[in-house]
């Protein structure tokens, strides 16, 4: 079941990504943690065999503003990736800044699945709510797991998210409650690539 579990979130952060990279996405910013380690895994892969550009940043607040930099130099959008909680408020003023200069920015936030909210689980913010005052549009994931979701539902969900980062452009934030484990073994990555 553990097995299980692990691999089928690696493979529904795969599809997420492969999808937004099959309507044009060229570049990722990556602001890694524990909670969007099977994101953060993804794109390391859809980088060596797939030619997706993904730069690192240890801080949210700076990796949001390079996204809107690569998005204002190459006029399309860019996927900020960051993990759960305090994190997503960092992305705050680049998210303003995208807005005002019409920039198509995607944040694709990592959050708990259903069951950790409201409970004391460290880390549990309101963090769907943090962006809304700018975003073009607020996605969620099913609330007990992007592993919930298959190909066809991962397929729209981006292709409405594109489409509304680009067609009046700005911010928007994609919130992915992702399920435990989070760290699938070296033998599970194996298995899926």
């Amino acid at each position: 079941m553990v097995l299980s579990l692990a691999k089928t979130n690696l493979y529904a952060c795969l599809r997420l990504l492969e999808a937004f990279q099959a309507r044009g996405l060229e570049h990722l910013v990556l602001c890694p943690g524990s909670r969007s380690a099977p994101l953060a895994i993804a794109a390391g892969f859809l980088a060596k065999v797939n030619g997706l550009r993904v730069v690192t940043s240890i801080d949210e607040r700076s990796a949001a503003f390079l996204g809107l930099g690569l998005s204002v130099a190459g006029s399309r959008g860019v996927v900020v990736v960051t993990t759960s909680g305090t994190a997503v408020a960092n992305l705050l003023p680049a998210a303003v800044e995208a807005d005002r200069s019409c920039h198509p920015l995607i944040f694709l936030t990592a959050d708990r699945p259903v069951r950790l909210k409201n409970c004391g689980a460290n880390q549990t913010v309101n963090q769907e709510d943090f962006l809304c005052s700018v975003c073009r549009f607020l996605g969620e994931g099913p609330l007990e797991g992007l592993h919930l979701m298959n190909k066809r539902e991962i397929d729209d969900f981006v292709e409405v998210a594109w489409e509304k980062a680009h067609c009046f452009p700005g911010p928007i934030h994609l919130n992915i409650p992702l399920e435990e484990p989070l760290h699938p073994s070296n033998e599970v990555q194996k298995q899926i690539f």
